[in-house]
């Protein structure tokens, strides 16, 4: 993929995903709105995740800028729809910082979770559940379990 291309390309869904919210609050008054706003972030998220993996192949050695674009323009692209239907009254800043923050710890937490089986191995049998409880405080503090703000 061409250099230039690769970095235009990159906050493309972002734009796609903020046209379908606008579209999105046509229906803000609908009794099905609820059905409507699930089945909409389902297919927002299998939109990104399919723009995310043909990035990386197709733009593979350009991700370390591509993919904070990316990710800036999904965030800002939701946080329209997301301010309107759940009556948000997160600043910007603040909701960048909750979307950082839930990534960080979803994704850090699944690579954890694939080197579960070396990290309880190197900690020993009897002190396997201090590693099990370690990942439950990581659920509960960075995956967005915790209803605390920071």
């Amino acid at each position: 993929m061409n250099d230039a291309l690769a970095i235009v390309a990159a906050p493309l869904p972002g734009l796609v995903i903020y046209l379908r919210g606008r579209r999105m609050l046509r229906w803000l008054g609908d009794p099905t709105f609820d059905e409507r706003l699930w089945r909409h972030r389902m297919r927002n998220e299998q939109f990104a995740l399919v723009s995310l993996v043909a990035l990386g192949v197709l733009a593979w050695r350009w991700m370390p800028i591509t993919l904070p674009l990316f990710l800036l323009s999904v965030w800002l692209g939701a946080l329209p729809l997301r301010k309107r239907a759940f009556g948000e009254g997160w600043t910007l800043g603040e909701y960048l910082r909750h979307c950082v923050r839930v990534t960080l710890g979803v994704t850090s937490f699944g690579f954890a979770l694939l080197f579960l089986p070396l990290i309880a191995g190197t900690a020993g049998e009897n002190n396997c559940i201090w590693v099990l409880a370690g990942m439950l405080f990581w659920t509960y503090n960075f995956c967005g379990v915790s209803t605390s703000r920071r």
